[in-house]
C-alpha cells in the first residue's frame, strides 16, 4: 500500500500558526487513531529541516548534510509505515528545482501538497505587523505604497509580500512540478464564518475526523495599532544599535511583542478598505480559476472585503505611550521569572558532567522577515 505525505506548505498568515498547533498537540493521538504521523519530537524540527533544505543542495548551493536536520525529518517520515503530514509555510514559495530537490527526499511516498490562502484585504495589514515584529522600519502608508508599486525587480517589503502573497504564481510553480491531482489548496473562511471551518476544511483534505481532535490551542497573538507603531520605533533605535537578529527575535518579538503586547486588550485593529486591492485580488483570484486547481472552500472567498479597523494616523501619541508603559511594565515583572529560570538552568548544568552550554534559541529564518 503506498504511504501518503502531506506536505502542508502555507501561505503566510492563512492560519498556519493554529492548524500546526492543533496537529502538535494531537500528535499522539493522530498516531494512534489515523496511524498519521507529525514527524519530530518538536514542530520546530520540521522547521529547521526544511530552511536547511532550502539553502543546501540545489544549483549553487553547498551539498546537502548527509546527517543533517532534513535527513533526520525525513528518516522518521521514511520509518513510519503509514502516512505523516509536514507543515511548514517557508514551502510554500519555493522555485521549480528546490520543489523537485524536497519531492526526490520521498521516493517511496503519495505527496500531496496542501495550500491554505487568505485574500489579500486581511493579509496586507496582518503582513506589516508581522514585518514590524520581525525588526522592519517600514511604516504602514510606505508598506501600502511598495506593496502596491512592486515590480518585478524591486526588492525591500514589497519584494517580501509578493514572494510570500503571489498565490497564483506559486500555485503555478507547485502544480507543474506535482500535478493537479497531487494539489489542493484551502480557502481561509471570511470574517463571521462559523467556528472551527477552517480545521474541518484542512482534516477532510488529509483524510481525518476533524471531531477527533482538540482544537483548544494558543492563537498566534496578535498586536494592536498602537503597539505595531511603538515596534517600529523601537526597531528604528535598535537598527541603529545594531542589535543582532537573534536577539532581537529573543528579547523584542517573542518576548515583548508576543508575550507582553499581544495580551493588551482595548487596542484598535487595522483597517484596510483601498480600490487597488480589491482589484489586485479579483486578479489574482481569476488567475487562480485559470489554473483549475482542486479548491476546498471556495475562491470567492478570496475576493477582497473591507476590513474594518483604524490607521496609523488616528492613532494618538498619547495611545502609543501607554503601549509603551505596558509593555515596560510587563518586561519588568517577567524579569525575575527570567533570571530564575536561567538560574535553575545553570545550576542543573553544574550537577552533570561533563558540562554543556545553554541551548541557543531555535533559529529564525529570513522568510519571516522583509528584505
Amino acid at each position: 500500500m503506498t504511504r501518503r505525505l502531506w506536505l502542508h506548505a502555507g501561505t503566510m498568515k492563512s492560519g498556519t500558526s493554529f492548524l500546526q498547533n492543533v496537529l502538535a498537540l494531537n500528535k499522539p493521538a493522530l498516531l494512534e487513531r489515523e496511524g498519521l504521523l507529525f514527524p519530530g519530537k518538536r514542530w520546530q524540527q520540521q522547521v529547521n529541516g526544511v530552511m536547511e533544505i532550502i539553502e543546501y543542495g540545489g544549483a549553487n548551493q553547498p551539498p546537502m548534510p548527509a546527517d543533517g536536520k532534513w535527513a533526520g525529518v525525513v528518516a522518521d517520515v521514511q520509518q513510519h509505515p503509514g502516512d505523516a503530514i509536514i507543515s511548514v509555510e517557508f514551502i510554500g514559495p519555493r522555485m521549480e528545482g528546490k520543489i523537485e530537490q524536497l519531492l526526490a527526499s520521498f521516493p517511496d511516498h503519495d505527496v500531496q501538497v496542501v495550500f491554505t490562502v487568505r485574500d489579500l484585504a486581511r493579509n496586507i495589514p496582518a503582513m506589516w505587523q508581522e514585518s514590524v515584529q520581525n525588526g522592519s522600519t517600514c511604516t504602514w502608508p510606505e508598506f501600502q505604497e511598495r506593496v502596491r508599486k512592486h515590480k518585478r525587480r524591486d526588492e525591500g517589503p514589497g519584494a517580501w509580500f509578493w514572494k510570500q502573497q503571489d498565490l497564483a504564481g506559486m500555485m503555478a510553480r507547485w502544480q507543474k512540478v506535482v500535478g493537479n491531482d497531487h494539489l489542493t489548496v484551502v480557502t481561509v473562511p471570511p470574517r463571521g464564518s462559523e467556528p472551527g471551518l477552517l480545521w474541518r476544511r484542512f482534516a477532510s483534505v488529509i483524510g481525518i475526523d476533524p471531531a477527533s481532535c482538540d482544537t483548544t490551542v494558543r492563537a498566534n497573538p496578535s498586536i494592536g495599532v498602537a503597539s505595531a507603531m511603538l515596534l517600529r520605533e523601537l526597531n528604528v533605535r535598535l537598527q541603529a544599535d545594531g542589535l543582532s537578529t537573534e536577539d532581537y527575535h529573543q528579547r523584542v518579538k517573542h518576548l515583548l511583542a508576543k508575550k507582553g503586547l499581544a495580551t493588551r486588550s482595548g487596542e484598535p485593529t487595522l483597517g484596510l478598505d483601498a480600490d487597488w486591492v480589491r482589484r489586485r485580488g479579483h486578479e489574482q483570484v481569476d488567475k487562480l480559476r485559470k489554473l483549475r486547481l482542486r479548491v476546498v472552500g471556495d475562491l470567492a472567498e478570496l475576493e477582497p472585503q473591507p476590513v474594518a479597523g483604524v490607521s496609523t494616523e488616528q492613532v494618538s501619541v498619547e495611545d502609543q505611550l501607554a503601549a509603551a508603559v505596558d509593555g515596560l511594565a510587563f518586561l519588568v515583572h517577567e524579569w525575575p521569572a527570567r533570571r530564575a529560570k536561567l538560574q535553575a538552568q545553570l545550576k542543573r548544568q553544574q550537577g552533570h558532567a561533563p558540562q554543556r552550554p545553554p541551548a541557543r534559541p531555535a533559529a529564525h529564518t529570513p522568510e519571516e522577515r522583509p528584505a
